[in-house]
Formats: structure tokens, sequence, C-alpha cells
């Protein structure tokens, strides 16, 4: 997710803001950290906001569990 969002010349806390969660849990995703899977609904919004494609998102997903 780091390298979409840096493409899109965002730090992670303009991404947070525009994804409409915080810094720290947007952090945590970049890090593979968090303790839930990824919803549905933030993951379209994080392709819409990095301009990739919703595979992308599930496939960083996956290589980062």
């Amino acid at each position: 997710m780091e390298k979409a969002r840096k493409c899109c010349g965002l730090t992670m806390k303009a991404a947070a803001t525009q994804l409409g969660i915080s810094e720290s849990y947007y952090s945590m995703i970049e890090r593979g950290e968090r303790q839930q899977k990824l919803d549905i609904a933030l993951a379209v919004k994080m392709s819409g906001v990095f301009g990739v494609s919703l595979e992308y998102i599930v496939n960083q997903e996956e290589a980062s569990a």
C-alpha cells in the first residue's frame, strides 16, 4: 500500500483523511499489523484514492498476511 500511496503523492495522514480512517489505523494497514481483515468498503475506497485496481489491493493484503 505504501508504494501506491507514495505514487499518488500522499502522506499517511492525507491518505487516512481521504479514506475516513485514523492515521494510526492506516499505518497499521501499511505494516500489516491490524487484527481484522480489511473491510471491502475500505478496500474499494483505497482503490479509488490510490488509482489502483481492487485486485491490486487484495493482492497486497494477501502478501502482508
